[in-house]
């Protein structure tokens, strides 16, 4: 009877339409699918790094990992279905770094003839609780002009630009939306753009003309969710309303003068801590938000603390002994912690530690795709954690729980909230 009433309710939840890419959509649709059963991603198809690069260089597909990441968070499917589809290979001079529904999806669009119809298929597989949709079916490049006057290209480029971005575009020039995408825009109730990566999981959306006039054109609330932190070669030195003035800028090129995001969700002022004194070493600050300022010039602005939880945000990670692989197993500030019950998981940034179950011990350590370092787990403590380089005496994991220690979120998102 609960599962019913669980099910009626989120039947009669709101039409939700959430726009992004990246890790940042994913995340915030885990959280939005415990609300309402209609939900509709529309996903930035302009990656061209890592596994969905390579796929989309080689096969001629368009980009599959956004798109995969966010089928795997509305899944309403087993966990071990849902883990399937996210697994990652760790081994072989041609699957490594490649993750299985990337692949899947990719033989899919060959299979149907294109991508829209395998995330179809696709979500009939993994029971997805509404609806993932590509921005576009084109094959977009991502270019940016930069300050000093460079232009570069590439979404994987632009997000180390050396100059700050001041125009953004994609070649081909105003690509077309796909239907249903527009049809979910007109219905919605809600409308969300963010988290994410302002100019390569955000803008490129914008950057679909059919997009931006049904979003203007719907009288659904719009909110803008902004990041934490600033990130570094994309976003350096932007505040809330920096981060506002791009979008409303890269709007203004397809002639759009009306603020089409006037209620912003913003996190409050983050005190000074180890953790963000370590993201400042790394070139990203908190992004500041002048509440007051911006309320006075019309804008709708909620602040909130959207960090999460961590286990203690003033501990320095502490490693039993100096690792062979240097700053490659530094932990990265994105570090959350959550429990999830049996599965135990700690993302440290782009980089991974994962124990499948507490009765496995090895933990494998993964760089951005390949090279991976299997490790060991001496102990996981509240002030910090403790890893143990190659080599270490094998430790087991059955006695976590017991001693107090922490459980981490599967695919829990550095980037939502984003502090790096």
């Amino acid at each position: 009877m609960d599962a019913l009433r669980a099910k009626s309710r989120l039947n009669r939840g709101p039409n939700i339409v959430a726009i992004g890419g990246g890790t940042g959509l994913s995340t915030l649709l885990s959280g939005l699918k415990r609300y309402s059963s209609h939900i509709t991603a529309i996903v930035t198809v302009a990656d061209d790094g890592g596994s969905s690069g390579v796929l989309r260089r080689e096969l001629g597909v368009l980009p599959p990992g956004d798109i995969r990441n966010c089928l795997a968070a509305l899944s309403t499917e087993e966990p071990l279905l849902t883990r399937l589809f996210q697994y990652r290979f760790a081994a072989g001079s041609v699957l490594e770094g490649h993750s299985f529904g990337n692949l899947f999806l990719s033989a899919l669009s060959a299979i149907t003839g294109n991508l829209e119809t395998a995330i179809t298929a696709s979500s009939r597989v993994l029971a997805v609780q509404g609806q993932v949709v590509p921005a576009t079916n084109v094959d977009v490049q991502l270019w940016a002009e930069l300050e000093n006057g460079q232009r570069i290209e590439g979404e994987s480029n632009i997000g180390h630009a050396p100059s700050p971005i001041v125009r953004l575009g994609c070649s081909p020039e105003r690509p077309p939306a796909l239907p249903r995408a527009l049809e979910a825009i007109t219905n919605a109730d809600l409308i969300v753009l963010g988290p994410g990566s302002l100019y390569t999981s955000l803008l490129p959306n914008l950057l679909v003309p059919e997009l931006v006039g049904a979003i203007k054109r719907s009288k659904a609330p719009r909110l803008y969710i902004c990041n934490l932190m600033t990130q570094p070669g994309e976003t350096d030195g932007l505040d809330v309303r920096g981060h506002i003035r791009a979008i409303e800028a890269q709007l203004a090129t397809l002639g759009i003068e009306p603020r089409l995001f006037n209620a912003v969700l913003a996190q409050d002022d983050l005190p000074d801590s180890d953790l963000v004194r370590y993201y400042q070493s790394r070139g990203a600050d908190p992004v500041r938000c002048d509440a007051e300022g911006l309320r006075s010039d019309g804008y709708d602005v909620t602040q909130a603390p959207l960090q999460g939880v961590t286990a203690n945000s003033n501990a320095a990670p502490r490693f039993a002994q100096p690792c062979p692989c240097g700053d490659a197993l530094l932990p990265n500030p994105s570090t959350r912690t959550r429990s999830i019950g049996v599965l135990h998981f700690i993302e440290i940034g782009l980089d991974v530690v994962l124990a499948q179950r507490p009765s496995f011990p090895v933990l494998r350590h993964q760089q951005p795709f390949g090279m991976r370092v299997p490790l060991e787990l001496d102990a996981v403590h509240v002030e910090g954690f403790t890893l143990l380089p190659i080599g270490a005496a094998e430790q087991s994991i059955d006695g976590w729980e017991r001693r107090g220690s922490l459980t981490i979120e599967e695919d829990f998102d550095p980037h939502f909230p984003q502090l790096g």
